[in-house]
């Protein structure tokens, strides 16, 4: 990537920021707002080539900045100077965000092997071609005749050897 800072960067209640600053006028306000405007202006940090030339620098300056702040303290902070900062989601958190139930971003099925699953939905949804749940996938070993048969040859009796001996 050749933007710096961006990336992802932990905070102190052990959640994770995704931050990006693509251009110089973006890493100012960000300097601005954890107190250090003089890094927009000083000649190590003030250009993105400069910056690229000190990635790993910059990434611990944003690092030791976010380490001491919690994820809603962070994105509040970035939001009030109009950096580009998001939470980087776990998986509870996409299952108790309301935007991704608002898009049918979760598909909820029941599968005849597993039970009630949850799966992501398709992506995009087209009107005229709309997707369309089949299945959560074949059992383990579904194909497994196919694939012995039709790539290595193998009969029904070499198969049924295979599954005698523990091969298969």
């Amino acid at each position: 990537v050749n933007v710096v800072p961006h990336g992802h960067f932990p905070t102190k209640d052990g959640r994770w920021i995704a931050l990006a600053c693509s251009n110089d006028k973006m890493f100012a306000r960000f300097a601005t707002a954890i107190g250090r405007p003089e890094l927009a202006t000083s000649a190590e940090y003030s250009t993105m080539a400069a910056r690229l030339d000190r990635r790993a620098e910059v990434n611990g300056i944003v690092t030791d900045w976010s380490e001491k702040l919690t994820v809603d303290e962070a994105i509040a902070v970035c939001e009030a100077n109009e950096v580009p900062c998001s939470l980087l989601y776990s998986i509870a958190d996409i299952f108790k965000d309301p935007q991704y139930k608002a898009r049918e971003n979760l598909l909820h099925v029941d599968d005849p092997r597993a039970g009630p699953v949850v799966l992501p939905a398709s992506v995009p949804r087209m009107s005229e071609t709309p997707p369309q749940f089949k299945h959560a996938g074949p059992a383990l070993g579904a194909d497994t005749d196919d694939v012995y048969g039709s790539l290595l040859g193998l009969d029904r009796a070499a198969l049924d050897a295979l599954r005698k001996s523990g091969a298969i």
